[in-house]
């Protein structure tokens, strides 16, 4: 194994997928027909067509005050997975937050940047109809994986600029932040598994035709809320999420930066693993900071 990726993750290690509109349909028919293994005895499940997307609400059975909006990852381009669902379902329980999962259109399939508009078309949707919804967004928060952590603070920066409620928090898990090619971890990692600099080239020509409109490492973020950013040691995006940290701190922005080791994007797939129980134990942490 050319990296030092903890041989429990077992055959993840080896996971590449690539990058055409072959694999997209195939993986998204797949991903559309599969269980997500919603059905659960402690929580109450809602789907909700909206014109442009989808919107899932799990709910925790006992009493529920708060929040967390979820932006899944998958490149831009694939639908979210069962870990995604198993994941958001932990953080419900944990946290007795109410989770709204944007289900959004994939990038190949659009010219526009299609994911951050109808997220954020879902996000101003929930704050207009809360009291219909049942849901209550004083205290709200996003969080994001992969692609989904861009989705967040493109939101965030949308909100910002069209002066709508912003969000109390963000949690970024491994997150796209920039198109920037020159830091370290981009020129390194080439092939790591699951995803690198070469997979990551070919998401962002995919992503809106080519077109890249907020870049957080460059742009004004000094209204971003408290963030969390967690990031892999063997990762293309690892420096990016470290530089985003980092730009954090210089504007006196709440930040909480976990440098994960041994790790490969998207570990937390083995949700039993040692590091990934770990992981869990910070993002919940985290999140009852905002809702004691």
């Amino acid at each position: 194994m050319k990296y030092n990726i903890d041989k429990k993750f077992g055959m993840w290690r080896y996971m590449k997928s690539p990058m055409n509109r072959f694999v997209f349909g195939f993986a998204n028919f797949l991903l559309s027909i599969m269980p997500k293994r919603l059905k659960s005895k402690d929580l109450i499940i809602t789907k909700l067509r909206l014109k442009n997307c989808n919107i899932y609400f799990i709910t925790p059975k006992k009493e529920s005050n708060n929040t967390l909006m979820y932006f899944h990852g998958g490149a831009f381009c694939f639908k979210g997975g069962p870990n995604h669902f198993k994941n958001i379902k932990e953080y419900a329980r944990k946290t007795s937050v109410t989770i709204v999962y944007a289900d959004y259109h994939m990038a190949y399939q659009s010219d526009e940047e299609i994911c951050v508009k109808e997220c954020f078309e879902a996000y101003n949707y929930i704050l207009l109809y809360s009291q219909v919804l049942g849901i209550n967004t004083d205290n709200i928060g996003f969080a994001g994986d992969s692609a989904g952590g861009y989705i967040s603070l493109s939101v965030i920066n949308e909100c910002f600029k069209r002066k709508i409620k912003l969000p109390k928090y963000q949690m970024l898990i491994y997150p796209v932040v920039s198109k920037n090619k020159e830091f370290k971890s981009i020129k390194e990692f080439t092939d790591t598994p699951m995803w690198n600099s070469k997979l990551n080239k070919r998401m962002w020509e995919i992503y809106a035709n080519g077109k890249f409109t907020f870049d957080p490492l460059i742009d004004d973020i000094s209204f971003m809320p408290p963030t969390y950013i967690e990031v892999c040691e063997f990762d293309c995006l690892h420096d990016e999420g470290v530089e985003l940290s980092k730009r954090l701190c210089s504007l006196n922005i709440d930040n909480t930066l976990n440098e994960t080791y041994k790790t490969m994007h998207g570990y937390d797939v083995c949700f039993k693993h040692p590091i990934v129980v770990k992981s869990f134990e910070e993002r919940i942490n985290f999140i009852k900071r905002f809702h004691k």
